[in-house]
């Protein structure tokens, strides 16, 4: 197969990169992705320095699209069921309801959104840089420790 390259110039600060596979969500951030490579049914996401980011194989690929971030006035939390964990030694949040998941700064900044995730998958915040995110879906939001 013949291997087809795409640069993705221009990209701002805060932007994202979402791939959903068949196992969950992956976000990774455009200021570090330079090229995505397909070769013998393998996508691979590299840096400018030719590191491997992340490799997926096409037949797992269902959706992948980036977002153009915008900010938000609030975030709010109140007593509603839980609709997500975070597990911080794998920096990921595992879904527990089917909805849009957004992932925000303590600023109030959007910094990527999962518009349909669905109950059991998981979303890697990798990519993310480090600090603290709140993480909203539904009514139901928690803070998350980026190390």
């Amino acid at each position: 197969m013949m291997a087809a390259g795409t640069s993705l110039y221009a990209a701002a600060e805060s932007d994202y990169l979402h791939i959903h596979t068949q196992s969950g969500w992956e976000i990774l951030s455009l200021d570090q992705v330079d090229r995505l490579t397909f070769s013998n049914g393998v996508m691979t996401a590299s840096d400018k320095d030719a590191n491997t980011l992340g490799t997926y194989r096409q037949a797992d690929l269902q959706e992948m699209y980036i977002d153009e971030t915008s900010g938000v006035e609030s975030v709010m939390a109140d007593a509603a069921e839980a609709t997500l964990e975070f597990d911080a030694a794998s920096r990921s949040l595992r879904v527990l309801a089917d909805g849009q998941v957004d992932i925000y700064s303590v600023a109030g900044e959007l910094l990527a959104s999962v518009p349909e995730a669905k109950k059991g998958e998981s979303i890697m915040l990798g990519s993310i840089r480090q600090g603290i995110v709140i993480c909203k879906s539904g009514n139901h939001s928690i803070k998350a420790i980026l190390k």
